[in-house]
């Protein structure tokens, strides 16, 4: 996933600036310079770990979706 697909990825979502921040440091970890990750595993990876981030979001806010603006 390129930047500009991440950010409008991002956008799309409509997060909290906080888990926002926390979706950037995800994206930045996969794809730092000299992976020897294909595009597509790196792809992949992020979209997996974002699932999961957002996962456990969702299970310890006790009902409180305030992480997330939707």
């Amino acid at each position: 996933m390129t930047r500009k697909e991440f950010e409008q990825y991002i956008q799309d979502l409509n997060l909290s600036p906080k888990l926002e921040k926390k979706y950037w440091i995800v994206y930045e970890k996969i794809n730092q310079e000299g992976s020897p990750l294909t595009y597509n595993q790196r792809a992949n990876l992020l979209l997996g770990e974002l699932r999961n981030l957002k996962k456990f979001y969702l299970e310890n806010l006790d009902g409180n979706l305030t992480e997330f603006k939707n």
